[in-house]
């Protein structure tokens, strides 16, 4: 059950993003955020490699919010189903994890990642996130 992980700190030079963003997507995102001082969705990552399976929006926002660590869910690829959304490849969960690897990013929405259960949510002050 995925609602039973636990929750870990990720310090945010460690995580990996496998894909481009939408600037306004990370706009919102940051207005949100800083609006309420809390950090609400944990980012799910690949565990071996540290990759984002999703979050790379908020990967973002925290990056611009200046947080050190992010709340993350860490999961094995075999906890969820993969699906390539990319217009001209097939992508694989292991070409995700090269990508992420080589610094090489994938176009925006390139990816689907869905979870077998609820995820965890959270509520942590931006202010020890910064910390």
């Amino acid at each position: 059950m995925l609602c039973a992980k636990p929750i870990t700190l990720v310090d945010i030079d460690a995580i990996r993003p496998n894909e481009e963003v939408y600037a306004e997507q990370v706009d919102w995102l940051v207005n949100k955020i800083a609006d309420e001082k809390i950090w609400r969705i944990p980012l799910t990552l690949d565990k071996d490699s540290l990759s984002i399976m999703d979050g790379h929006h908020r990967r973002t926002a925290a990056l611009r919010l200046r947080l050190k660590r992010i709340p993350c869910l860490l999961l094995d690829y075999h906890e969820v189903d993969f699906i390539s959304t990319h217009p001209s490849m097939q992508v694989t969960p292991l070409l995700v994890r090269e990508f992420s690897l080589q610094g090489r990013l994938f176009p925006p929405k390139s990816t689907r990642h869905v979870f077998y259960g609820p995820l965890p949510t959270c509520n942590i002050s931006l202010s020890l996130l910064r910390g």
